[in-house]
Formats: structure tokens, C-alpha cells, sequence
């Protein structure tokens, strides 16, 4: 079998605002969209009507050393190019244009409130809460169904007839991120370093004892990444994720946590790697090249 298709739904709108409220300072607006939402049965009859998705929408401001930001952004969690900033240029998501990316990447776009202080212009340091779910994927084969509803199962739909629909999964309390990263120079050559650490809780309502009990665990994660620059332009980078619970921030490879006959739960060790190079020759031509395991 054979299909021909065309498709403008990666096709992106982005606005980005900025103001200096004084000499230390400064606010940023920045809103960005694809089309990649929930497709229309009918999107190939007629016409194309592909809906469309919010990708980021956050303000920062920055005021001296310190910086905050509310809306939706990259997890801090995600690889950076550059210190902490939020925007997208200086976020590491690989240069693919495939909108799955990379497997290994680590990346999340949720609403957060984050922290950020600048001790100097080359060393930052941020903590971030993030919206949480619980997520085991229909793989996951639970003790008995009063579990199902207890976790997102990867549908991908809000209506989904059976297991868990997205916005029923129950959350303890926000994901904790916190990360520091250094901008600078070794034997003459650029490079960015960053660590990165994630706390995560998960809980569940237990019908396999009388009477009814909860259970709660809590899990985490770290992961140290290096972007440097080998030679002029070409920089080779490496990124490493290690956790016990973290299987969603995998690109929802892994479930975050199983269940074991007993009712309770057990978080699932998950990690990943990925190392390549990104070579601009020219102003015009840039070679690419990765390779990721989880």
C-alpha cells in the first residue's frame, strides 16, 4: 500500500514582545503556534482544516540578577544552548525538522511559574514548578482496572472511551526542576554546561485492601548536559538523563511508575542519552548529525 500526502500543519506563527519598564528592568512577551492540533474526520475531503495548537505562551521579566516567568515555556528540564533562557533559540531540541524531534530528548511544554538569579552574566541558577501527570502508558497492565483512570495512558484524547482521558488523572503536587548552568570558555573555545535535577510524587487510591487505602511515592531525576565547541563552528554535544519515575520527560517512552499486585506503587527506572555534532561551515551550509538511546 501506498499514500501521498502534503501537510502545512507544522507551519508555525510566533510574537515576540519586549519592553524596558527601567534601567534594570525589562519584560518579554512571547506566544508561538502550529496547526498540529486535534485533526477534523473530514481534514482531506474538502478542506484542510487543520486546528490549531499553543506551543509556548509565557511573560518574563527580569529585574537586576533575578528573572521570572509564568505561562507555558520548555520545561527547564529541557536541554539549554544558552544559560536558562526560555526562548526557543536557546533551547537544545536538535535541528531535525521531523516535530517528534530526537529519541532521548528531554523536553517538556507546560505552564510553570519559574525562578531564575544570575550571580553573573556567564552563571545562572533556576528552580521551576511544572504542571505534573501521572503517566503510565496502555502497555502497563495494572492489578485491576480501578487503577486505569489513575493515570494518563497515552491517548492522546480528552475523550477517550476507555482508561484514563488527560484532564482525569490525579496529580499530587507540581513537578520540582531545578538547574544551574555556566556559559564560557575553555582553551579558547565556547562551550555551555548545565545540571539539571527533577522531584516528582505520585499517588494512587487502593481498592485491593479493606478498607480503601492511598498510597504515595515520591521519585526523581538528574541529568548533566555539555554543548562545546571542538573547533570553530563545530560543536559536539552530549546529554544524559537518569531517573526513577522520570519516564514521561522521555518523550512518554516509559511509564513513570507501575503497580504492583499489592495495590501500591512502584516508580520505574527510565534513562537516556544522546550525543552528535552540529558543524556551520559556512554562513550558508550547517551539517548535523545525532544518535539517542532510552
Amino acid at each position: 500500500m501506498t499514500e501521498t500526502r502534503f501537510s502545512s500543519q507544522y507551519s508555525r506563527l510566533s510574537l515576540k514582545v519586549d519592553a524596558d519598564l527601567s534601567k534594570s528592568t525589562s519584560i518579554t512577551g512571547y506566544i508561538e503556534s502550529d496547526f498540529l492540533g486535534f485533526q477534523p474526520a473530514n481534514a482531506f475531503q474538502t478542506a484542510n482544516s487543520d486546528s490549531p495548537r499553543l506551543r509556548l505562551f509565557f511573560g518574563d521579566v527580569k529585574h537586576g540578577k533575578w528573572e521570572f516567568l509564568g505561562g507555558q515555556a520548555w520545561s527547564l528540564l529541557t536541554p539549554n544552548r544558552v544559560g536558562l533562557s526560555p526562548m526557543p533559540a536557546d533551547i537544545f531540541t536538535t535541528l531535525n525538522e521531523d516535530p517528534n524531534f530526537q529519541v532521548e530528548l528531554i523536553w517538556a511544554r507546560q505552564p510553570q511559574v519559574r525562578v531564575v538569579y544570575h550571580p553573573t552574566s556567564h552563571w545562572a541558577i533556576g528552580v521551576s514548578l511544572e504542571n505534573p501527570q501521572q503517566f503510565a502508558p496502555g502497555s502497563v497492565v495494572f492489578p485491576s482496572a480501578f487503577f486505569n483512570s489513575q493515570f494518563d495512558n497515552g491517548s492522546g484524547s480528552t475523550s477517550a472511551p476507555s482508561s484514563a482521558t488527560n484532564t482525569a488523572v490525579p496529580n499530587l503536587h507540581p513537578d520540582v526542576i531545578v538547574k544551574t548552568a555556566f556559559d564560557g570558555k575553555a582553551w579558547g573555545h565556547d562551550f555551555h554546561l548545565e545540571a539539571a535535577g527533577l522531584l516528582r510524587s505520585f499517588k494512587v487510591s487502593n481498592n485491593l485492601t479493606t478498607p480503601d487505602t492511598t498510597n504515595t511515592i515520591t521519585g526523581g531525576g538528574g541529568s548533566v548536559n555539555l554543548n562545546f565547541e571542538i573547533i570553530k563552528n563545530l560543536h559536539m554535544i552530549v546529554n544524559s538523563f537518569y531517573s526513577d519515575g522520570g519516564g514521561r520527560y522521555i518523550f512518554g517512552l516509559g511509564p513513570d511508575a507501575i503497580v504492583k499486585p499489592n495495590g501500591t506503587l512502584s516508580a520505574v527506572h527510565s534513562g537516556s542519552g544522546i550525543g552528535g555534532f552540529e558543524w556551520q561551515t559556512t554562513p550558508r551550509y550547517m551539517f548535523y548529525g545525532y544518535y539517542g538511546g532510552a
